[in-house]
């Protein structure tokens, strides 16, 4: 991972033990990043803030394209960030220098930047919301 993380960063609460997590959502991805089960990624820390927030941080190892149209690392950390009702977690990249990308979530000035990331792989979204394999040729 080049670069600092994002002053926001700072002030989500102190580093707890993946096992002190209270919601079960953000347990079972610290769970599963920690165990050794997915080669590209991989537990840094979790953290939960006063107000039970709480964040997990993950390393993840990317396949960006040849010419890629940002300043993406093969490897990136990111942190998922879950509310104290365990629903609705946002993915922010901790790189502060994380660079805009073609496609991201908008977020308030100042903050993280939120890049939107898809489980659909090897398909292509048509214009009419269907999903076909994607082309090699």
């Amino acid at each position: 991972m080049a670069g600092s993380r994002h002053p926001y960063f700072d002030g989500i609460g102190p580093a707890v033990p993946p096992g002190a997590l209270a919601g079960s959502n953000a347990r079972a991805l610290a769970a599963y990043a920690s165990s050794g089960l997915d080669e590209d990624a991989c537990l840094r820390e979790c953290r939960r803030s006063d107000d039970g927030m709480e964040s997990v941080l993950v390393c993840v190892r990317l396949y960006p394209p040849q010419r890629p149209a940002a300043d993406i690392g093969q490897e990136e950390e990111l942190a998922v960030l879950f509310t104290a009702e365990d629903s609705h977690p946002a993915l922010l990249a901790t790189r502060a220098d994380f660079p805009e990308t073609p496609h991201q979530n908008m977020m308030p000035e100042g903050l993280p930047r939120c890049p939107c990331v898809d489980t659909v792989l090897g398909t292509t979204l048509r214009r009419d919301g269907a999903l076909t394999p994607t082309s090699s040729g």
